[in-house]
């Protein structure tokens, strides 16, 4: 009874083995960049990303069906901002910031160390200007517009959203229109801003020209 037990854990012992084997054969090398997260921001402080590192260099090892499929998994540097105040830091990356697959590896973390502004931050609500490109059929005209909704809450550092006064649009293309249309535009934002509702629905209305 006992020789058939230590004969189940030989042989268990030595699938393992194999199977190690087989791993550490298939194994390969790879460099990736990995986008940052953050947990634990303190509220009322915004990161504000154009002033951030937006991404670190990853040296990653692993098997190589796992390494060629991370697209489907992409590693992320994880940065804990838990208690920290308004200004600008240089925080450590450790490998165990790191998110990966199973069975991946970090090697190395470049650079070692990131940038990482937060700012006070704020919010506001303000109107959406439409940005109308191109012009109607020939013996039309706009006529009118409408935005739904007509104002948006944008989120952002205090020092960018007290200076907004309205919103434009991405482009609406109204190039040869001969009747009301109706479309959907995301928010053109810059810099830190983060609109919500991201998109509104602009109609216009195309009449033809009064002789």
């Amino acid at each position: 009874m006992r020789k058939n037990i230590w004969l189940k854990i030989a042989a268990v012992a030595l699938a393992l083995s194999l199977w190690m084997w087989v791993i550490a054969r298939g194994n390969t090398d790879v460099s990736v960049e990995a986008s940052l997260e953050f947990e634990n921001i303190p509220k009322g402080l915004w990161v504000v990303r154009s002033e951030t590192v937006p991404f670190v260099s990853l040296g990653l090892r692993g098997h190589e069906r796992v390494v060629k499929n991370l697209s489907d998994t992409p590693p992320a540097v994880l940065v804990d901002l838990e208690g920290l105040a308004e200004g600008t830091y240089r925080l450590d990356i450790r490998k165990g910031d790191v998110r990966v697959p199973a069975f991946v590896r970090v090697v190395n973390v470049y650079p070692p160390t990131v940038t990482v502004t937060l700012a006070k931050a704020a919010t506001k609500r303000v109107p959406v200007r439409p940005d109308l490109v191109g012009k109607p059929k020939e013996g039309y005209r706009v006529v009118g517009m409408m935005v739904v909704p007509e104002s948006v809450k944008v989120k952002g550092p205090e020092r960018e959203v007290t200076k907004l006064e309205s919103l434009g649009t991405e482009p609406v293309d109204i190039a040869g229109a001969d009747g009301t249309l109706r479309r959907e535009a995301g928010i053109a934002v810059g810099g830190d801003l983060e609109p919500e509702p991201a998109t509104v629905t602009v109609e216009i209305e195309i009449e033809r020209e009064r002789r």
